[in-house]
């Protein structure tokens, strides 16, 4: 990702995803500390699809999630927390969300954490169905093997039923059902 692809990455991330825990903090989160973290992260990367110069769809990577979330939460400590505090102001319920994040953040949870995973991944409405969440992920799981990795995860909601399958048909396994924040949650581990 360049930085010029921030803003329309973080455009078809919150149409894409609303109900995600990451654009439920707000566009200038995505915009103005999540995004650009990546941009120079050791930690992880944000691939995007372009299609005749236009935005196709994104893929967000972290060589080792809790890291990668506890690198950009601690490096913008205080921008996080004001909009954790203001988010959670106005939304009581998000206090909850805030807490299952953190647990899964900063404390270790199953063996897979160790591996690398696929943080967030969003095609662009009428890019959909044309391969562009396939080639991503099938791109990522090539990058990951040349960098000698061995397993890749996902979470996503159970109910996202085309997701689930998107990662079935690029050679996920469902390995199991989590809750976070009153949600459910399929984890969806790759062997490369």
């Amino acid at each position: 990702m360049l930085e010029k692809d921030i803003k329309e990455v973080v455009r078809i991330h919150s149409e894409s995803l609303p109900q995600d825990f990451l654009p439920s903090l707000g566009i200038d989160f995505l915009a103005k500390i999540f995004y650009p973290n990546t941009l120079n992260s050791p930690l992880g990367i944000t691939f995007v699809k372009t299609i005749d110069g236009e935005v196709a769809g994104f893929l967000t990577l972290a060589y080792k999630s809790n890291l990668f979330l506890k690198n950009i939460i601690l490096k913008n400590f205080y921008r996080t927390i004001i909009i954790f505090f203001k988010k959670m102001f106005l939304t009581p319920l998000f206090l909850r969300e805030c807490l299952d994040i953190f647990f899964q953040v900063f404390l270790k949870e199953k063996e897979y954490k160790e591996s690398p995973e696929i943080v967030v991944i969003a095609v662009k409405k009428n890019f959909r169905g044309m391969g562009v969440g396939q080639e991503l992920v099938n791109y990522v799981k090539e990058h990951l093997k040349n960098k000698g990795f061995n397993k890749l995860f996902v979470k996503t909601l159970t109910s996202n039923l085309s997701a689930i399958k998107l990662y079935e048909k690029t050679g996920g396994e469902m390995r199991e059902e989590i809750s976070r924040a009153n949600k459910k949650y399929s984890v969806v581990l790759f062997n490369l």
